[in-house]
């Protein structure tokens, strides 16, 4: 993984000119994850029932086990704007 002081040179290696840079700090990314279960878990909420909400429900259980667990505060993430 590249962090910040890499990347930027390496987007200007490749002949692009960088405009904008900013990272994704940890409430960032926790709003992302959780965003991102907040469609499969309203659907479950919805459709309890359904031939496939086991399975979903194991998955999203899985997801956040994982991310909680094994890569929260590991990950890095930036915006570029690039020209």
């Amino acid at each position: 993984m590249l962090g910040l002081d890499a990347l930027l040179p390496a987007a200007d290696a490749a002949g692009w000119r960088v405009l904008h840079a900013d990272t994704a700090d940890q409430r960032e990314w926790d709003v992302f994850e959780s965003s991102w279960r907040r469609g499969p878990e309203g659907r479950l909420a919805a459709h309890p029932d359904h031939l496939q909400a086991a399975d979903a429900r194991e998955r999203l259980d899985a997801r956040r086990r994982e991310y909680v667990r094994d890569y929260r505060g590991v990950l890095g993430f930036a915006y570029l704007i690039l020209a």
